[in-house]
């Protein structure tokens, strides 16, 4: 009966999710996709508060969006605002640090960061929090935050989700502030960002981890032009303690993590090689003059490498990293989704 329940919730999920990637990806305004989006995230969710924080650059601050809240009075939406503004500051917020932030119990918990402590005393029949941080092309740029009356709410597949919702929604704003840009680079940005929404949604439905690597080791090499590549996942998240076991390959990869893979690994960032010459990296083949490699993370352990080459130097510009970057991360969260559902049928 327990797994019949967690079958039906993640079919439930996966609807919300799909819905909320169809939003994003529509027609509709960026003001309709994320009020819609908030909406369906409280239902789903349960929660009885839903807000986007956007994050301000010019002013170093973070600003509720007023259009998109749910559940909140408006005389609560002006105490909110005001406060974000008078603070001018997103140190230890989500937003700064990129790490989800919960709380089972707003009012007891010593560990939660003092931005959501604050905030907690604008709400003070809140007692779960989720907050998760809306990050495109590797650049914060504000912070979705969930909230509940009731303690204990919020599960670990309830943070998966809102960590994929905010990836979908972060596409969105991203992707309307560039529609409207001249800019040929710009242009080229928001027509990818829209492939990889497309293809995101496809994470959804299927299980089969295979297929997701596949879709992606072929959008990245549209992408970006490679020559050659492939994708490599771990048995286990990354320890240099112990040593890698590899799990799934798909194209061109060694028998072994190559330095430039480990070196992506253990900074969890990307490797842009402009030139192997004037670098202290080998590629795999000497054919190959550049290279990309991009750690892919569950929940900010590496689990896996993507890894392009060219037979050009300087192949890889910034746009096409800022692009591979970001199916990395929606790669990292289409994987995770499945082996925490595995792990769970499995008990």
């Amino acid at each position: 009966a327990n797994l019949m329940q967690q079958s039906t919730r993640r079919a439930q999920r996966a609807e919300a999710l799909r819905r909320i990637a169809s939003l994003a990806g529509s027609e509709a305004t960026q003001e309709e996709a994320l009020q819609f989006s908030m909406l369906e995230l409280s239902r789903f969710l349960q929660a009885d508060v839903a807000a986007i924080f956007l994050l301000e650059d010019s002013l170093g601050t973070l600003q509720l969006h007023e259009e998109s809240v749910v559940g909140l009075s408006k005389d609560r939406i002006a105490q909110i605002s005001l406060h974000l503004v008078t603070q001018a500051n997103i140190h230890n917020t989500v937003t700064d640090t990129q790490v989800l932030v919960y709380s089972d119990d707003m009012s007891s918990d010593d560990s939660l960061p003092q931005p959501y402590r604050a905030l907690q005393q604008m709400l003070p029949d809140t007692a779960s929090l989720i907050v998760s941080p809306l990050i495109a092309r590797g650049r914060s740029i504000g912070e979705i935050l969930i909230c509940s009356t009731h303690r204990n709410l919020f599960d670990y597949n309830d943070h998966q989700s809102l960590e994929t919702a905010a990836s979908q929604i972060a596409i969105a704003i991203e992707r309307a502030s560039l529609i409207n840009q001249t800019d040929e680079s710009l242009k080229r940005r928001a027509d990818e960002m829209n492939s990889i929404q497309h293809l995101t949604r496809r994470f959804n439905v299927t299980d089969n981890i295979e297929t997701i690597l596949h879709m992606v080791y072929d959008e990245a090499m549209r992408i970006s032009g490679a020559n050659e590549g492939g994708i490599i996942v771990f048995q286990q998240e990354y320890n240099n303690a112990m040593p890698v076991i590899i799990s799934e390959r798909i194209g061109t990869t060694p028998p072994n993590l190559t330095a430039l893979d480990l070196a992506a690994v253990s900074r969890k960032e990307a490797v842009n090689v402009p030139d192997f010459q004037a670098s202290g990296f080998v590629p795999d083949s000497m054919k190959m003059r550049s290279g990309l490699v991009l750690p892919i993370t569950k929940l900010g352990n590496v689990v896996g490498v993507l890894r392009l080459f060219s037979r050009r130097t300087n192949h890889f510009d910034s746009v096409a990293q800022d692009l591979i970057q970001l199916l990395v991360s929606q790669t990292g969260v289409a994987l995770t989704n499945i082996w925490e559902y595995n792990h769970a049928a499995s008990r």
